[in-house]
Order: structure tokens, then sequence, then C-alpha cells
């Protein structure tokens, strides 16, 4: 991204009559201005860095379009990039979810035991609420979702193996996830981020995903007990 801010900084006075690069440059000594035009580039990076979940060529056609279409714009700053950004992130957000959920589905057909109807069913659900907007969260508390309903599948299919297996109702799984949803925005990891924030923990028979083992613990008795 660095090269490309670059470039549209320097596009800004032949586009639009915008002297943010000149005025940069013309700082002297020469080794301030660099510094200066540095944190400038530093500061639109790590907003864009804020969307991992945008590629990086998308990020580009966004901001190329707002460039022109934005009467707000009157040269680049970290504030204009995330507004711009922060518009569309609905849209990546939810075509990412979507992509990571069927990853898994595809992963487990191609198992030797199939995907089982209790959580096609619960993938289902999850799906809708996404398409309708209901669920807006990050990343990584999408994998936490997942990997709950993979650990519960492995768990069900290990089950019935047993000739006494019975299976639970599919209203009982799902009432168990909105318990789960609802103590995961408690503890606020609906706004955690940090790629490996987060730990797992055995406690009984099931395996808890949390931040620390007081948080699995807590979590373990909300939604299980």
């Amino acid at each position: 991204m660095r090269s490309f801010f670059l470039e549209k900084l320097k596009e800004l006075k032949r586009v639009f009559q915008l002297r943010q690069y000149e005025e940069i440059a013309s700082i002297q000594p020469a080794s301030l201005a660099q510094d200066e035009l540095d944190k400038l580039l530093m500061a639109l990076i790590r907003v864009c860095n804020s969307f991992g979940y945008i590629p990086d060529s998308e990020k580009q056609k966004v901001i190329e379009k707002m460039m022109v279409s934005d009467s707000d714009f009157i040269g680049f700053n970290a504030r204009i990039i995330y507004k711009w950004l922060n518009s569309v992130s609905h849209i990546y957000w939810k075509e990412q979810a979507h992509q990571e959920t069927m990853q898994i589905i595809d992963k487990k057909s191609n198992a030797s035991e199939k995907i089982s109807p209790e959580t096609q069913e619960l993938v289902k659900k999850y799906l809708a609420s996404l398409l309708e907007g209901n669920i807006k969260s990050v990343p990584t508390v999408s994998q936490l979702e997942i990997e709950k309903i993979k650990q519960e599948d492995e768990q069900r299919i290990k089950g019935r193996k047993g000739s006494s297996y019975q299976g639970r109702p599919a209203e009982e799984i799902y009432a168990e996830r909105e318990r789960l949803d609802a103590v995961h925005k408690r503890l606020g990891y609906d706004k955690i981020r940090e790629v490996g924030a987060f730990s797992h923990f055995q406690i009984e028979d099931k395996v808890i995903t949390a931040r620390n083992r007081s948080e699995a613990q807590e979590i373990y008795t909300e939604v299980y007990l």
C-alpha cells in the first residue's frame, strides 16, 4: 500500500489541483520532509491494515473511487481513509465470513464422515443471520463460532459410533449457541481483532475457546451448566 499511496500523492496536483505532496517535499531540510512523508504514509497504511479482511486490491479501488466522489476530500489523512474503508467494510466482512463458513463445509464434506444434519442447520441459520445484517462482528469472533460448531459436530459423530447415541435436537444446540453469543459479547470478544488472542481450554468434556482459563471457566458455567 505504500507505493500506492505515494503514487496517489504525486497525482494530486495534476488530477485535483491539490499540492499536498509538493508542500511536504518543500519542507527543509530534506531529511525532515522525508520524515513527514514517512509518518503520513505509515498512518495511512496503519488504517488500511485495520481492515485486514478487505483485500489490498479492493482497498485501492475504493480509495480511487472515493478520491473522485467524496466532496470532502482535500488531501490524504488517516481519518478520511478510515471513513472510506469503513463505509464498505460490511460488504467484505459478510463475504469473508461466508467464504470461511463454506470452506469448513467443504473440508467436512471431503472427510470420511459427512457433516451432520444438526451442523448443516446451524450453518444455514448463521448464514441467514449474516446476510440479513443481524451478525456484525470481527473475523476473530466468526472463527470462534465456527470452531465451536466443528467441535460439537466431531463429538456428535463420535457419539453416533455407539449404539445408544440419540443425538441432540437442533433447537437445543441453537439455544446453546445463543447463550455462547451472549457471553462472548459481554466479555467483549466481538471487539477483539488480534490474531492469537484466544486459546483452547479443556473443562470437563468441553473444549472452551477463551483468552484465559478464568474466562473459559466463566463461559463453561454460563453456557453449559
